[in-house]
């Protein structure tokens, strides 16, 4: 069967995302940076404000009431306004990609983002409100690799997952995509995409 959707994880596929150097830029390093990043973004709040069950003055409540409260100073300093959005500038090669795939096929957004940040980005980046359709998760209140993240997306759009290829940064999440019979990798750089929609059949 011929592929006729393309769907594009956001972070790290079609907007830098990194977060290890987002935290460099207020001078975290070494100790202090992973204790920072533990404390942010690999606590179990940052899941839930992905699952827009906070909005993002509710998620630093919750670092310092219940998850750092010892960190209380150097979260502050992170979460300032629109410190989000100072994470994220578009990856142009993905971006042109995208848009080239877009003359031909049908494209679509699949992602884990938060309420506030999604928003903000889609104002300033023409591709996100560009796609033919989206499913993000704080929309839904669920996260990937969640199944159900995928199976909304497949309902909404009428979609056959043979006929979709699926590119995101995350392994675990190209693992569920493919158990519910989507084609898919683990995206690297746009021009390895290239390559790996190319053996697809996709027509670029």
């Amino acid at each position: 069967m011929s592929i006729k959707n393309i769907i594009f994880d956001i972070g790290r596929v079609l907007l830098h995302f990194d977060k290890p150097e987002f935290l460099r830029t207020f001078g975290f390093e070494g100790e202090e940076l992973e204790k920072v990043n533990r404390a942010i973004f690999l606590n179990p709040a940052w899941d839930d404000y992905d699952r827009g069950l906070y909005e993002t003055d509710e998620l630093l409540r919750q670092y310092l009431s219940k998850c750092a409260p010892s960190l209380e100073k150097e979260i502050r300093k992170v979460l300032c306004d629109g410190w989000f959005f100072d994470m994220m500038s578009p990856i142009d090669e993905t971006v042109k990609l995208f848009w080239e795939l877009k003359k031909r096929y049908s494209v679509y957004l699949l992602s884990n983002f938060p309420k506030e940040p999604y928003e903000r980005c889609e104002k300033a980046f023409d591709f996100l409100s560009g796609a033919d359709g989206k499913v993000i998760s704080y929309e839904i209140g669920l996260i990937k690799p969640d199944e159900g993240i995928y199976q909304i997306l497949i309902e909404k759009y009428g979609l056959r997952p043979e006929e979709c290829v699926f590119m995101d940064d995350t392994k675990e999440n190209i693992e569920t995509a493919r158990k519910l019979g989507f084609n898919g990798f683990v995206f690297s750089n746009a021009d390895d995409a290239r390559k790996q929609l190319e053996n697809y059949g996709i027509i670029l």
